[in-house]
């Protein structure tokens, strides 16, 4: 049947099989894998015979208890930890301590203390403790593919465009994320700036076209410089060595007879 979610729900299936539904989209249950749900939610759940795990239900008053913790314990905190938490592959390592605080929950709740809440709510936010740096290892992994994709991303579009674009603006554009952030990426795996290169490339394609013996007119105009003066200067820059004695250079290598030694 199909419920509006009233509370946090954490659907963790250790074996067996079935499927829960939120808000129209339908999720395999599968083993050793947790669920999230979380209040205002539409949600079906069908467990097929044999399935076993653990269904954690609690309010969000129950879980704040009055704490001024920052962190998961804020309820936006824990919104936006289950929003993002569709589904969520539990390490084996992990899964033996989150199932040891789940028991130790479950038999609290057979005693008749008035400290069973507190200890019930002690129990809870280790397990979701623990239940928050396994999503943040997935986090982690995701990130680092994510910047991966972005870095070669990067270098795709620095190849068709790097005739025409110069700033790091321009591909920051491009990749739908701001310059300060692709520095950041490009950086990380590279160990140079996105701007370096940008002008490594440009200086790449000008030596390429020295060799064909091209001016320096030429070669600025083919480069996107409408300034001839402003392309000496960037060659210069970049390169370390001014345009001419460059070219004096690399024609003096191309005459040159290699010595042999045996």
């Amino acid at each position: 049947m199909v419920h509006t979610q009233p509370d946090f729900e954490i659907l963790w299936i250790l074996e067996g099989q079935g499927y829960h539904k939120v808000n129209q989209c339908e999720y395999p249950l599968a083993q050793n894998k947790a669920y999230c749900v979380f209040p205002g939610q539409q949600h079906q759940l069908v467990i097929m015979p044999g399935t076993k795990g653990f269904i954690i239900s609690f309010t969000e008053d129950f879980f704040v208890n009055g704490d001024n913790e920052e962190d998961i314990t804020r309820p936006s905190c824990l919104t936006k930890l289950f929003l993002h938490t569709v589904e969520l592959t539990i390490s084996e390592d992990t899964a033996e301590d989150m199932r040891d605080i789940l028991l130790l929950m479950i038999k609290e709740t057979t005693k008749y203390s008035f400290l069973r809440p507190d200890i019930i709510n002690k129990y809870l936010k280790i397990f979701m403790a623990y239940f928050k740096s396994e999503v943040g290892k997935v986090t982690q992994i995701t990130l680092r593919k994510t910047s991966c994709l972005l870095v070669n991303q990067f270098f795709t579009v620095l190849e068709s465009n790097f005739k025409d674009h110069r700033s790091v603006a321009h591909y920051a554009r491009a990749l739908f994320i701001t310059p300060n952030y692709l520095n950041h990426l490009v950086k990380s795996s590279t160990g140079f700036c996105a701007r370096y290169h940008i002008h490594q490339r440009i200086l790449l394609a000008a030596k390429a076209a020295m060799r064909d013996r091209s001016s320096m007119k030429e070669i600025a105009f083919y480069l996107g410089f409408e300034d001839i003066a402003h392309f000496s200067k960037f060659f210069k820059n970049v390169s370390g060595i001014n345009f001419r004695d460059f070219k004096k250079q690399i024609q003096d290598d191309y005459y040159s007879v290699p010595i042999l030694t045996s």
